[in-house]
């Protein structure tokens, strides 16, 4: 359920396959690496309560992760151990610790199509 007017949210996780995919690790979610590991293992001790740990590591990144401009692609492990990166870099981290402790987590994103003024430059993330 969302918070609009309690209706059910839009998305909603339909199968096994689709948590699956929420919980594999890819290039730049790579979770496997040791910062991460430790990371989580660290974040986890003192509770078994899952709801609790994902608040844990989004409090994490948001306190110690530096919001600061980097490069687009970059792997989870990199921002860890810089310290810093730009919103889609926080969010890869969060995701990889999330799943590093078998919470299905995925990106979401806003894609921009154009612009309010159809003179100005179009923008496109998708």
């Amino acid at each position: 359920m969302n918070r609009n007017n309690g209706k059910p949210d839009s998305k909603v996780v339909k199968n096994r396959q689709d948590i699956g995919q929420c919980l594999q690790e890819t290039f730049y979610c790579n979770y496997n690496h040791k910062a991460i590991q430790a990371t989580a293992e660290e974040l986890s001790r003192g509770t078994s309560d899952l709801a609790e740990l994902a608040k844990r590591m989004f409090k994490y990144v948001r306190d110690n992760i530096t919001f600061g401009c980097d490069l687009y692609k970059v792997k989870a492990s990199d921002t860890l151990e810089k310290g810093f990166g730009a919103c889609w870099n926080k969010s890869i981290l969060l995701v990889a610790l999330l799943r590093c402790k078998k919470i299905p987590a995925e990106l979401g994103s806003i894609p921009l199509a154009e612009s309010v003024n159809e003179n100005e430059t179009r923008l496109s993330l998708n």
